[in-house]
């Protein structure tokens, strides 16, 4: 994979390792203190995450920039690494409860950030329109679906699927979203949050929809163990609304 120039001055000719653990679509490559995202121009996904990341600068804590160039067919965007290590890592999952504090800590942080200037929309609105484009591009995965999504017990397609999602929007409750909060994108060290990762999904948007999603990331990691999501709707002192948990988890399907 080519790199500019610019970008291997910068990490001083190093060689990077590819990241295998990510799963937003973009080519990642490690190196010792620095990130480096490649992706396709004409999508756009790289250009959003670097904008987001310069507007949250100061706001949370997030990867420094170092670098965007657009060259020919690609984006490039070099990050500072951060500390830490995901809350999916084996010595974060081997201490469920404090991970759970961690996350809805993160999300507490999310939350409680100023979205009065801030320029990015992710709500109902704009993530139905991006599974209509998906639906008519043929872009999404039926067999990457959660279990009963698609089937006897579920939707015929996902245009069924997507007439449902219009027909029972839920009431948003506005605040700043991650988009994707999950346990691969939250970095933790022994005692704290040590920052957020991947933000192309990024904007005010109801708060259920990141509560639903770190709801099915526990899933994935510890099967449908109850105790880990009531300890962490105990963390947010919020009762668990488990239409709107549904309805987000769904809608992702399309996303």
């Amino acid at each position: 994979m080519y790199i500019p120039k610019k970008i291997m001055n910068i990490v001083q000719g190093e060689k990077p390792q590819k990241d295998q653990m990510g799963m937003s679509g973009s080519h990642v490559y490690l190196f010792s203190n620095w990130v480096l995202k490649i992706h396709e121009t004409q999508e756009r996904v790289l250009k959003k995450e670097y904008e987001v990341l310069r507007w949250l600068k100061g706001k949370l804590p997030v990867p420094n920039v170092l670098a965007y160039i657009e060259h020919k067919t690609y984006s490039y965007l070099l990050m500072t690494k951060l500390l830490g290590v995901m809350t999916c890592d084996p010595s974060v999952l081997e201490k469920p409860y404090e991970m759970i504090k961690h996350l809805a800590k993160g999300l507490k942080m999310l939350w409680n950030v100023d979205t009065k200037d801030c320029p990015f929309q992710n709500g109902l609105l704009e993530k139905l329109k991006t599974a209509r484009r998906n639906i008519d591009i043929d872009d999404v995965d039926v067999t990457q679906a959660e279990e009963n999504t698609y089937g006897e017990k579920g939707f015929k397609d996902p245009e069924e699927l997507y007439q449902w999602l219009v027909k029972n929007q839920p009431p948003e409750e506005l605040v700043f979203t991650h988009g994707d909060y999950c346990l691969p994108n939250v970095f933790v060290d022994e005692n704290d949050i040590t920052g957020f990762i991947d933000f192309d999904r990024t904007g005010i948007a109801c708060r259920w929809a990141d509560m639903s999603l770190v709801v099915r990331s526990i899933y994935h990691n510890f099967g449908h163990h109850e105790a880990y999501i009531d300890a962490l709707f105990h963390e947010l002192d919020i009762k668990p609304d488990w239409d709107k948990i549904r309805y987000y988890i769904l809608l992702d399907e399309l996303l």
